[in-house]
């Protein structure tokens, strides 16, 4: 809107010399008009008639071209024209052949194209000495013209510009104004909407200024002119000292001022305030300084809000971990005795723990088992048994190496894996050790305590590609450990391995002979060795095997009982 009031006020004010604007075109129009309109047309009668001789001088070449004539200078020199003969190349580069007049370049030619076979050529051609200029006298009655024209426009143009340079200047003044007043409301609105306030310093005469936002900040009324002390009485007394060092420090350096610190309100509230000032030096060398105060207070509380949910959140973040160890240490460990349970010695069978333990790929495996542990259980009750558990698992630990590994695998089971290979020699002087300190005495409930065990011993060699299969054969060596009186242990070997073997498929016979009725009775009597008279009958069991035939007890009866 501003912009269309302001074309107007122009339009209105350039009237005051359109008169003299109207009087000096038309008098400049109508000199020109008549000397160009007089120019034009002789022009035209000259162009037409020099075109007329070109087409004279083209008809001429074409046929001399086709005779095979030459054109002699006495021939061109009958036209009375400054003449230019260009052959024009295929990519449209002009290449001179020959002029008549005093240069090869003519102002303003006539122009025509000849062309001859495939070539084409550009014929210029202007009046032998140039053109004329066909107004005598034109510049004497040009300068009598527009010196009449001066006389009656000069001063009607000077005063209509002096009018519109005055008009210009008030409308700058009047825009520049109402910027400052436009500029002036936006500032007052960023400082009101902000809550910032706004202060001055002046060095010389030590007079501080302040807006009515810095007055409700110091809780200084707004009719009383501020000073120094206002400001300092307010700073809180922890930020009192770094506050005053930095503004005096702007003042020396005359740099950035920059500070923050806390303010102790009347009713006894405490706000953060963001102080940031600018020094600058006047002509007479003295310093002021112009800043602004703003209130924090919601940010540092929104910060220290974030900072305690962060605290809060890494507190939390740091139990979840600690819970997610402890629950993976439980799922992997045995609650009793803190030793590795199953799982985790299946885990580190299958490589799973390769990082902790190498790759693994020979090791020794010790199976063991703690001997008459069910008597100790029945009599002294389950809390002795779990004492006897955590005493074994004591006495493992201290009879291995630092990288080996003990695991707790059922009720009164225990392995130990070597991880690297011993030889069978080595692997013998660690089961004694643990024989012998198992054996020793232990007090449980004030009552002494025996508990032996029983060992059974396997080795992987490189060439072995089943870990599982290790287990197993470390449990058939414990089994004839066990068979052979206890507190003692076995090597794994192959021949125990066939007895295994063999042991389970005469079991299995046994199952189906029971079913199908295999076992038979003999009967065997008994006689009186006085009287030899039969006393009783024994019954014999006998085995008909289908393809082995009658087999007798022996064959049979210690699987069975195992049964």
């Amino acid at each position: 809107m501003s912009s269309i009031i302001n074309g107007t006020r122009e339009n209105r004010h350039g009237l005051l010399y359109l008169p003299a604007i109207i009087a000096v075109v038309l008098v400049v129009y109508g000199m020109f008009f008549v000397e160009n309109n007089t120019r034009q047309l002789n022009l035209q009668l000259e162009r037409a008639e020099i075109h007329e001789r070109l087409d004279r001088i083209r008809t001429d070449f074409e046929s001399r071209f086709i005779s095979g004539a030459q054109l002699t200078q006495e021939t061109l020199d009958m036209f009375d024209l400054d003449l230019s003969l260009y052959k024009i190349g295929p990519n449209g580069s002009l290449n001179s052949l020959f002029y008549t007049g005093a240069s090869r370049e003519l102002t303003n030619p006539v122009i025509v194209q000849i062309r001859l076979s495939d070539a084409i050529y550009k014929l210029s051609g202007t009046p032998a000495g140039g053109w004329s200029d066909g107004m005598p006298n034109l510049w004497q009655n040009r300068f009598l013209s527009l010196l009449a024209g001066l006389l009656v426009i000069f001063p009607t143009v000077g005063a209509g510009w002096l009018l519109e340079e005055r008009r210009k200047n008030m409308l700058q003044l009047r825009a520049n104004a109402e910027k400052l007043e436009r500029l002036s409301n936006r500032l007052t609105l960023a400082l009101s909407t902000s809550q910032i306030g706004v202060w001055e310093f002046d060095t010389a005469s030590e007079e501080l200024i302040w807006d009515d936002r810095m007055c409700e900040m110091y809780d200084v009324p707004k009719n009383k002119k501020p000073g120094y002390e206002d400001w300092v009485r307010r700073l809180h007394p922890d930020d009192l000292e770094q506050a005053k060092k930095d503004f005096s420090l702007a003042l020396v350096e005359r740099n950035l001022y920059q500070s923050q610190f806390r303010l102790v309100k009347l009713d006894g509230s405490i706000i953060h305030i963001r102080s940031i000032g600018s020094t600058a030096q006047d002509e007479n060398g003295f310093v002021r300084i112009l800043g602004v105060n703003w209130d924090i207070t919601e940010d540092i509380n929104k910060q220290a809000e974030l900072e305690a949910a962060k605290n809060l959140s890494e507190a939390r973040t740091k139990e979840l971990e600690e819970a997610k160890v402890r629950i993976e240490h439980n799922a992997l460990h045995d609650s009793l005795t803190g030793l590795p349970n199953r799982r985790y010695l299946d885990e580190v069978l299958a490589g799973g723990h390769a990082d902790q333990f190498g790759a693994m790929e020979s090791f020794s495996l010790l199976h063991i088992d703690l001997d008459r542990f069910k008597q100790i259980n029945d009599t002294l009750g389950h809390a002795a048994g779990d004492e006897t558990l955590v005493h074994a698992a004591r006495v493992l630990r201290r009879n291995v190496r630092s990288t080996d590994f003990v695991a707790r695998v059922g009720g009164d089971e225990f392995v130990i894996l070597c991880t690297t290979r011993l030889a069978n020699p080595l692997l013998a002087r660690l089961a004694t050790r643990i024989n012998e300190e198992m054996r020793r005495p232990i007090t449980i409930n004030m009552r002494e305590s025996r508990c032996g065990v029983s060992i059974g011993i396997a080795s992987k060699e490189i060439t072995d590609t089943n870990s599982e299969q290790l287990l197993i054969n470390a449990d058939i060596a414990l089994y004839h450990a066990k068979k052979e009186g206890r507190n003692t242990f076995r090597f794994y070997t192959e021949q125990l391995h066939q007895i295994a073997v063999n042991t389970k498929c005469v079991a299995d016979e046994i199952l189906t002979g029971i079913e199908q009725e295999q076992f038979i009775v003999h009967y065997q009597g008994q006689f009186d060795a006085k009287t030899l008279e039969i006393s009783g009958v024994e019954a014999l069991a006998r085995w008909q095997h289908p393809t082995r035939g009658l087999l007798g007890p022996s064959e049979f009866i210690e699987i069975s009982e195992e049964l």
